[in-house]
């Protein structure tokens, strides 16, 4: 099994669950993952075209906000606007071109993915037609993580994103959108996700966050190496611990078999608190009992295996991206399985996912 990459599962349980309100045309799938520390920006030196020099205003960095998370439906104060960091939606938005904007909170969760959100109050205005050209061009060369919606509450006609920084362009021009993209894109704390897509590991920053050495996220404690010897011997070699996929938990690892396929197990502090999780992950992605896993949506199930585990199941697809979500009878565990690569995760989940009961 492959060493994992530098990245972490932050998240990745609940980053499936697309919001319903936004309409994106022709926007590529989003999946999760994500990792320790994005490379330092000017360490990468930008190609392409620079950006106009009177098209925009000096880059900002605005102080950040932290990173923490907020309950479905819930809104974010944001000391900066558009913001850059904060509190954001356990949803995050899919990279898309899009008529209605998703909420500011999910587009938030994105950035902190490494992707590039651009805000335009006119989505109409015939510059945004050229601007789509380029961005049209940016995705097909591995920057797949990009988003633009309209915000008519803001005066400047194109205002870049990205975590940590924002800049404010007096008119909307491609060249400073492709420049902005290409020097800022995966630089984020979970910029992993943004490097993904077909394409993106050829791209300067994904070449050093795909290649570089992963770090612990944190030492393993007594609760991290009693989980870990309930894990599939199998799949340990490629796991590092942390519990910051899955709130509430007192113990987790994270584990990478690909780039496009990972798992991870968090342990509880007891099976209350790891149902109340599981149940906000239900709600979060809408799952259905006994609807279709094979076509676009979520199904919950209970489970009983021949190993003699059993639980429950929710299971999610959107696009390519194919996640299941378990816990296990008899322990305060829960898994997490999840693929973009159209691998099949219910093969894998049948075989070595869950962990036997302690």
């Amino acid at each position: 099994m492959p060493n994992p990459r530098s990245r972490i599962l932050v998240l990745l349980v609940l980053a499936l669950a697309v919001a319903a309100c936004g309409t994106p045309s022709g926007s590529p799938d989003a999946s999760t993952g994500g990792q320790a520390a994005s490379p330092d920006p000017g360490s990468l030196a930008p190609t392409g075209p620079t950006p106009s020099p009177s098209a925009c205003a000096p880059l900002e960095a605005p102080a950040n906000e932290g990173r923490g998370h907020v309950a479905p439906g819930d809104r974010v104060d944001y000391q900066s606007y558009p913001p850059t960091s904060g509190d954001h939606a356990v949803a995050a938005a899919v990279p898309g071109w899009y008529d209605v904007a998703p909420p500011v909170e999910e587009l938030v969760h994105s950035i902190e993915h490494g992707f590039i959100v651009a805000y335009l109050p006119d989505i109409d205005d015939p510059l945004a037609a050229e601007l789509r050209t380029r961005y049209d061009a940016l995705v097909a060369d591995g920057y797949g993580g990009l988003i633009v919606v309209p915000d008519d509450a803001i005066l400047d006609p194109m205002t870049l994103t990205s975590w940590d920084r924002l800049q404010r362009c007096v008119r909307i021009d491609p060249d400073s959108f492709e420049a902005f993209v290409r020097e800022h894109y995966a630089q984020a704390p979970e910029a992993n996700l943004a490097c993904g897509f077909d394409g993106a590991a050829a791209l300067p920053a994904c070449e050093v966050l795909l290649n570089a050495t992963p770090a612990p996220t944190r030492v393993p404690t007594a609760a991290d190496d009693a989980l870990l010897a309930r894990i599939p011997e199998s799949l340990r070699s490629a796991c590092r611990p942390t519990t910051a996929f899955a709130s509430g938990a007192d113990a987790g690892w994270d584990c990478f078999a690909s780039t496009t396929f990972a798992y991870g197990y968090a342990g509880f502090p007891n099976p209350t608190a790891r149902d109340a999780f599981f149940d906000s992950i239900v709600g979060a992605v809408d799952a259905t009992a006994d609807s279709d896993c094979d076509a676009d949506g979520a199904s919950i199930e209970s489970f009983t295996r021949a190993d003699g585990t059993s639980g429950r199941l929710v299971c999610t697809t959107s696009g390519t991206s194919r996640s299941l979500y378990w816990t296990i009878d008899g322990s305060a565990d829960m898994g997490i399985v999840v693929a973009i690569d159209g691998a099949d995760v219910r093969a894998f989940w049948e075989t070595a996912g869950p962990a036997p009961s302690p």
